[in-house]
């Protein structure tokens, strides 16, 4: 047994807390990280196209994000003990939680789709001519199309390991938006006793978050172009609980 790859995690941290007063607590947070290893999965053998320069693989790590972020606020809306019993028991005590999460891009590993080396190991990569990452700030549909310039890879000669290195590339950010309004009326069985009504949205702006494109050399005019999405529509569910 000998140990054969090593990882390695720096990272910037910072939280910011808007303690509960006033009906009103914010909490924010944000991470600026990097993340680097041999392999990501704990399959050493089964990811490395050349096992005889395991450097080679050294690169992102395939979870890493440069940028994590994310904002969760709590609002308890007046419960209007003075107003009329209806309009307290319609608009009073309501309760707002909202959440804001962002991330940037995972790494995308460019790979040829075939055993140029001759070796029968997978995962095997192409050699890249130049620079593939095309401008920042095009319409999306140009970026479904061409994340990046798919010219740019070429096969490796017959016999060599290409030259592109592991996830050397970064996919399309994410970003979601939840929110939860509930209220709690007591009832008058018990004490403690409480019907509560609540109302999550999940995607609440039906934002659609882009996967990584096609990252394989042998599937042609597909290779650089984003097929799927990450996350989910708008969901929105509505619960009825008794609380005791």
């Amino acid at each position: 047994m000998s140990s054969r790859a090593n990882s390695n995690y720096h990272a910037l941290q910072v939280q910011i807390n808007r303690r509960f007063s006033r009906g009103f607590s914010l909490q924010g947070a944000y991470t600026f990280s990097r993340s680097l290893d041999i392999a990501s999965n704990f399959s050493l053998g089964a990811a490395v196209p050349n096992v005889f320069n395991l450097h080679t693989q050294y690169s992102l790590s395939d979870f890493e994000a440069v940028h994590i972020g994310s904002v969760s606020a709590l609002w308890e809306l007046p419960r209007l003990e003075t107003q009329k019993a209806l309009l307290r028991g319609v608009l009073g005590g309501w309760q707002v939680n909202g959440l804001l999460a962002l991330r940037s891009g995972l790494p995308v590993n460019i790979l040829s789709g075939s055993d140029r080396a001759l070796s029968g190991t997978p995962s095997q990569r192409p050699d890249v001519n130049h620079d593939p990452v095309l401008p920042g700030g095009r319409a999306r549909g140009d970026e479904v199309l061409r994340w990046f310039d798919r010219t740019a890879f070429t096969l490796p000669a017959a016999g060599a390991y290409g030259d592109t290195g592991r996830n050397g590339l970064y996919g399309p950010g994410s970003a979601a938006t939840n929110l939860a309004l509930f209220k709690n009326v007591p009832l008058p069985f018990r004490e403690g006793l409480r019907l509560q009504f609540r109302t999550e949205l999940f995607n609440i702006f039906n934002q659609v978050n882009l996967s990584n494109p096609n990252a394989t050399l042998s599937a042609g005019a597909n290779m650089g172009r984003i097929t799927s999405t990450s996350s989910e529509a708008r969901v929105i569910q509505f619960a009825l609980k008794v609380i005791f």
